[in-house]
């Protein structure tokens, strides 16, 4: 809600604002934690991947998407 609020404040400056979510990465603090059974069912991506992804996905950013949440990888 905070990004909403301030994508409709910052709109009319020509500044875009976004939620993402960069999907469920492969990395220690998703080990161990009772969720590893759903580390290759859950689509788990090394955060290298993850960041290749997110770097595409800001190359479609415009600000005719501020305000929005956005799930690049399908993580939503």
């Amino acid at each position: 809600m905070c990004a909403k609020l301030l994508s409709l404040d910052l709109k009319k400056r020509g500044v875009a604002v976004a939620t993402v979510h960069p999907g469920f990465m492969r990395m220690k603090m998703t080990r161990g934690v009772d969720i590893d059974k759903f580390w290759v069912e859950g689509g788990t991506v090394h955060p290298s991947v993850a960041a290749e992804s997110l770097v595409e996905w800001i190359g479609t950013f415009d600000i005719s998407k501020t305000g929005q949440y956005w799930a690049p990888r399908d993580a939503a």
